[in-house]
């Protein structure tokens, strides 16, 4: 209550971008203290109710730990493959750390206070944890058939951005995976901005971060994104590949099984027609789980045809393929 009563001064005295956030910042923090202790908070809290989209561009900065935060929240998808409740068929990401009920204002509530249930897998962990949380609640929605087109057979990972410039730039996620961002202030931003309406957010600056890596680290991600998709991927030259998601490859990265991972991976886009330059890749098991949380991140469209032209081999290369191996150590 006090950073919430601090920051609204603060926005009144100064008015400050910053001020701004970090009073998104307090209350998504308040947020997470009412579940601590669901009974008291049932008649005595509300959550964030939703706010307007132009939110976003008053808090705006030029940051990969902002940017980050967005790509994180701004996703939603279904949770269940057929329910007559639209709220959990299109369940956004905010789901997973709040209970909320069919209007989107208010608690979910049970015999206990607030109806905290599975769904809320990353509530009360670090970003990174979290962000595993969230993959592995999604694939258990994939495996029961939820899809975002119920008309389709195609198998992806039920979460899709809200509005495609909303995700993350490939320098925002080469920061995340060198350690160069802050794990908790991502979070922080993140939790801050899931109760505005990203349905209506308009465009922004473009980034202007530059981010050093090496080609292995970047094919290395690449092969392992476009393994587990969100959507279908279309060439430059309008050709669609449907890359059919297999929740293992998630399961092996996630238990630090890099060389498993990518290898699955590898073989699951060669079956789609997209052979990737690389053909082997190593790492130890940390590499391998922060590379899992970084699956949670949305990205934007043009990171993903940036990263299906890096990796993907023309018809030369492929016979020419060189193995790369790719170290902890991302340079």
């Amino acid at each position: 209550y006090r950073s919430c009563e601090q920051a609204v001064f603060n926005c009144a005295q100064f008015g400050r971008s910053q001020d701004f956030l970090d009073l998104l910042i307090a209350m998504g923090q308040a947020e997470n203290q009412f579940l601590q202790s669901p009974k008291f908070s049932a008649d005595r809290a509300q959550p964030v109710g939703k706010l307007s989209a132009g939110w976003l561009s008053v808090i705006a900065e030029d940051s990969s730990n902002f940017r980050l935060g967005i790509s994180l929240a701004a996703q939603f998808g279904p949770l269940d493959p057929k329910t007559n409740n639209d709220r959990r068929r299109w369940s956004s990401i905010r789901s997973h750390w709040l209970p909320l009920d069919a209007t989107g204002f208010r608690f979910e509530k049970g015999e206990r206070g607030i109806n905290v249930g599975l769904d809320q897998s990353a509530a009360g962990l670090d970003l990174q944890r979290a962000a595993i949380e969230i993959m592995h609640r999604r694939f258990l929605a994939m495996n029961r058939g939820a899809t975002i087109d119920p008309k389709s057979s195609f198998k992806c990972v039920p979460l899709q951005l809200y509005q495609p410039h909303l995700g993350a730039n490939w320098e925002d996620v080469a920061a995340f995976l060198n350690y160069e961002t802050n794990d908790a202030k991502i979070l922080a931003i993140a939790r801050a901005v899931m109760a505005i309406n990203f349905a209506h957010a308009q465009p922004g600056e473009k980034s202007t971060s530059e981010i050093a890596t090496s080609d292995g680290t970047k094919s290395l991600f690449g092969v392992l994104r476009l393994a587990l998709p969100t959507t279908t991927i279309r060439m430059r030259n309008g050709t669609v590949h449907k890359v059919q998601c297999d929740a293992t490859v998630f399961k092996r990265l996630a238990a630090g099984d890099v060389s498993g991972a990518f290898q699955l991976a590898a073989r699951k886009l060669s079956n789609a027609g997209l052979r990737p330059k690389m053909s082997l890749a190593f790492g130890d098991p940390s590499l391998g789980v922060r590379l899992a949380s970084a699956m949670a991140f949305g990205l934007n469209a043009h990171t993903y045809t940036r990263l299906t032209m890096t990796i993907i081999a023309d018809s030369e290369e492929a016979q020419t393929r060189e193995s790369v191996a790719v170290s902890n150590e991302l340079q």
